[in-house]
């Protein structure tokens, strides 16, 4: 969708002014926009697998968010293979890999923490 066609009303500013989505402006292209779109919420699904399987420690989820911050950089060499559609395949395959064979684990119920009430 060009820029142009977008909802003005809706990217207006505060100064009255027709402003695109943060995306268009920093020039990223529909795929670029829906493949970062599927992958972070891919990722927001490990996170919360981590956080459940690991005894529902936040530091889990914690962690592995600062990994995915970090190592797009450096696995990439400094950023220069950022396919996102390569990315976001591989986040998905690990995703249904580790949600089917962790599934056993707590079935559909996440294993209750010791000392916890539900």
């Amino acid at each position: 969708m060009p820029i142009e066609d977008l909802d003005a009303k809706r990217c207006e500013s505060v100064s009255g002014r027709s402003n695109p989505p943060a995306d268009f402006q920093g020039g990223h292209d529909i795929d670029w926009i829906v493949y970062q779109r599927i992958g972070s919420v891919i990722l927001r699904v490990l996170l919360v697998w981590a956080y459940l399987y690991c005894g529902r420690v936040a530091l889990a989820a914690i962690a592995m968010h600062a990994m995915d911050n970090v190592s797009w950089m450096i696995f990439t060499s400094g950023g220069a293979f950022h396919e996102l559609f390569f990315i976001t395949v591989v986040a998905l395959i690990v995703g249904i890999v580790l949600i089917f064979f962790s599934r056993h684990h707590y079935g559909l119920e996440p294993r209750p923490v010791p000392g916890r009430d539900r």
